[in-house]
């Protein structure tokens, strides 16, 4: 044990003779979940945030085996010299990140809100006012997540979890090749990255843009077609199983939910029958489940709601077998209704879900034209 307490009271940039593979640090107040395949072994548990150092030991033993199964990551943060793999956008809220370390060097990721419109050239002054404060001269930034340092080659599935916002993402450890001992963010490993609640969509076609939670990680374009309708649409969801199922008539997965959008011009209700002066809520009932219908659908209320900026529309919630839905039908332009759906597992709605989703409802912008959308369909 004395031994390791001076290997860690040396050099930064010294590489240790032994492997670190990494952990999260739990801020007071707060827990972390990791997971870890650890081959057998003497390790040692180090906590060095306190006062005095904390220390615990523990033996792997046995023979390793070969399972085919690992963790599902929502992100995949790839550690190297000297760049972080990490894209500049990121979903907020809980999830499950597989952090590798891909370079020749040992690393660590820390985590730092900063104000929006932060550069790199002010990340660096911040870094150096870390540094100083190191040395007992500087105000400590607030750490938002913290990857300990990690050996080349070693990988851990963490739990992070972000508010919306900026945030820098840094490496302080130096550099075992330099002479200076720079610290890798000044090599590169030194990004700014924004946390977002919601990601925009546009139409590849330039018929409609909104904005959906950043957790909906399934994008499906043109999913209408897939339901028998011509119509400009989208279909986001937390999975593709969940937007395939959706169309099945088969169950949604526990938990699964998603949102879907479709443009449908007034001639198609002329065209089904529906007089041109028919109510809102008659064309609305145009696609309320029939009796008897496969999904076991049956409407469980129909109201009449206000959008964000006044329009009228018309509420509609469903309860089925397969699925749970509550549906949003408003003139989305002349000519041009607008037919929103929130899909859920049968009972596994939540008011976070509807949150979402009346947010995405509210974003929908209409930037076409009903001409468009009929060219579109193949008419004239």
């Amino acid at each position: 044990m004395g031994a390791l307490m001076g290997m860690m009271s040396g050099e930064v940039g010294v590489l240790p003779p032994a492997t670190f593979i990494g952990a999260p640090a739990a801020m007071p107040g707060t827990t972390q979940s990791v997971i870890y395949n650890l081959a057998a072994g003497s390790y040692v548990l180090l906590n060095v945030a306190g006062e005095e150092p904390q220390i615990a030991t523990f033996v792997v033993e046995g023979e390793a085996v070969d399972i085919d199964f690992e963790p599902e990551a929502d992100l995949t943060v790839a550690l190297v010299d000297f760049v972080f793999g990490l894209p500049v956008e990121l979903p907020a809220g809980e999830q499950t990140w597989l952090i590798e370390n891909l370079g020749e060097q040992w690393h660590e990721l820390i985590v730092i809100p900063v104000p929006d419109g932060t550069t790199l050239e002010d990340a660096m002054s911040l870094l150096m006012a870390t540094e100083e404060e190191a040395e007992g001269e500087g105000t400590m930034p607030e750490f938002a997540a913290v990857w300990s340092p990690m050996s080349a080659g070693e990988r851990a599935w963490v739990q992070v979890d972000l508010a919306p916002g900026t945030y820098l993402v840094s490496c302080f450890i130096e550099d075992v090749n330099s002479d200076e001992h720079a610290i890798h963010a000044a090599l590169g490993m030194l990004q700014i990255v924004t946390v977002k609640d919601t990601v925009t969509y546009t139409d590849p076609n330039g018929m409609f843009t909104l904005d959906y939670p950043a957790t909906l990680a399934a994008v499906r374009p043109d999913f209408a077609s897939t339901l028998g309708f011509p119509f400009p649409s989208v279909a986001l969801a937390d999975s593709e199983a969940t937007i395939d199922l959706s169309g099945a008539a088969q169950p949604v997965p526990e938990g699964g939910w998603g949102i879907g959008v479709m443009f449908i011009p007034a001639a198609f209700f002329t065209q089904m029958g529906m007089p041109a002066d028919a109510s809102l809520n008659d064309l609305a009932m145009l696609f309320a489940p029939q009796p008897g219908n496969e999904e076991g659908a049956e409407v469980v209320s129909i109201s009449e709601v206000a959008l964000a900026d006044g329009r009228a529309a018309i509420e509609r919630v469903v309860a089925g077998a397969t699925e749970d839905n509550v549906s949003i039908f408003y003139e989305a332009g002349e000519g041009v209704y607008a037919l929103a759906a929130l899909l859920s597992s049968p009972g596994g709605r939540t008011d976070a879900m509807v949150v979402a989703f009346m947010l995405t409802v509210n974003s929908i912008e209409f930037t076409s034209t009903v001409e468009a959308i009929i060219a579109g369909m193949g008419g004239e």
